[in-house]
Parts: C-alpha cells; sequence; structure tokens
C-alpha cells in the first residue's frame, strides 16, 4: 500500500483591515440578538474568500504561491463597498449570511478568472459555480429563531452602512480544524501596488 500522501486545508482569500472586521463583527453582534441557531464567524476569522481549494497535497503549495504571485504581479489596490446583507439560498430562507459586495472596476472577477485558469493548468479543479464576491458572516445550523434573524437582516439593511475600502492583497492561507474552530494561517501573501485601480 503507498504511503498517505500528506495534505493541506486550502483556501485564497483577502485579508481584511481591523477597521472592516470590526464593521463586520458589530453587524455579527446585532445579528446575535435574534437568537438564532447560528455559528457565527469569529472575528480574527473574517475574510474575502477568491477560491476554496480544500484537501491539497502539500507539495503543491509551491506550485499555487507562484501561480498568486505571477498572476498578482501587475495588479494593483482596488476599491470595493460593503453593499448589503444577503443570504443563500435567500433572504426569507437563510442558511448561509453574507454581505454582498460592490465592485464596480471588476476586480474581484476578473481576478478570479485568472487564478481559476492558471490554477487548472497545475491540477487544481475549477470552480463550476460563477463567483459572487461575499464576505460570509455565519452559518445557520438550524431553523431556530429563523423568523427573528430575518427581521435583524432587514434592519440592518435598513440602516447599511456602504463602507469603501481598498483590496490590497491576495492571500494563499491554511485552515486547520479544531474543536475550538478553524485557526487560518497565511502560507504566501501578495502585496498589491499602491496605484488604486
Amino acid at each position: 500500500m503507498p504511503p498517505a500522501v500528506e495534505s493541506k486545508r486550502l483556501f485564497i482569500a483577502i485579508c481584511l483591515s481591523e477597521e472592516i472586521k470590526r464593521v463586520l463583527s458589530n453587524i455579527i453582534e446585532e445579528l446575535k440578538k435574534s437568537g438564532s441557531d447560528t455559528k457565527w464567524i469569529e472575528r480574527e476569522n473574517i475574510h474575502l474568500t477568491i477560491k476554496f481549494l480544500g484537501n491539497t497535497p502539500i507539495e503543491k503549495v509551491k506550485a499555487i504561491s507562484k501561480v498568486l504571485s505571477e498572476t498578482c504581479l501587475r495588479e494593483s489596490i482596488s476599491l470595493v463597498v460593503l453593499e448589503k446583507l444577503e443570504s443563500f439560498p435567500s433572504l426569507s430562507a437563510p442558511r448561509v449570511i453574507w454581505v454582498g459586495l460592490k465592485d464596480a472596476h471588476g476586480f474581484l472577477k476578473r481576478i478570479t478568472q485568472t487564478l481559476e485558469g492558471s490554477l487548472e493548468k497545475i491540477g487544481v479543479e475549477k470552480e463550476i459555480r460563477e463567483f459572487q464576491a461575499h464576505i460570509t458572516l455565519g452559518r445557520m445550523r438550524s431553523l431556530k429563531n429563523k423568523i427573528s434573524l430575518i427581521e435583524k437582516i432587514n434592519i440592518a439593511n435598513a440602516d447599511f452602512n456602504k463602507k469603501t475600502f481598498p483590496i490590497d492583497n491576495i492571500t494563499l492561507f491554511e485552515s486547520l480544524l479544531t474543536p475550538k474552530g478553524p485557526i487560518h494561517s497565511i502560507l504566501h501573501q501578495i502585496k498589491l501596488s499602491e496605484k488604486i485601480g
């Protein structure tokens, strides 16, 4: 029997500033008051996912890092806006609660498509679903107090702070699952240039 291939659970994302994490964690605190049975994202783990890679052989980490570096070499900082609260599959049946983003320059969609194509060349499976820029805040575990949660989401959206912030990095993370929740570690990070696009 061949030896098991050692792997890491990986994803590509954008690190958010402490200011944006504070804004989002404040929203989470308000939504928690609904008493819903939701697993909320810890403040330190809030991020903007570009691509979830899942369990990946360790020997592929170097190649993935190289793809990130080459893809982002000439990219500059781009501005996006926290738009409003949404949920999958719908607001009337919330399962995953997230904040949608307005990306006027189309930076996130373009960089994601480029990365998907480059990663496919090194054997990383391409995502079938169309990319939708969002920041996950929580996942419902049951329907407990669903109506109260929907009400809280509607209240938050009525007075939503449409905060503009820069996308200034593309980061490869390892996610280590523990009984207390995931621990995210940066394996490779590309800083985008100062010229705002």
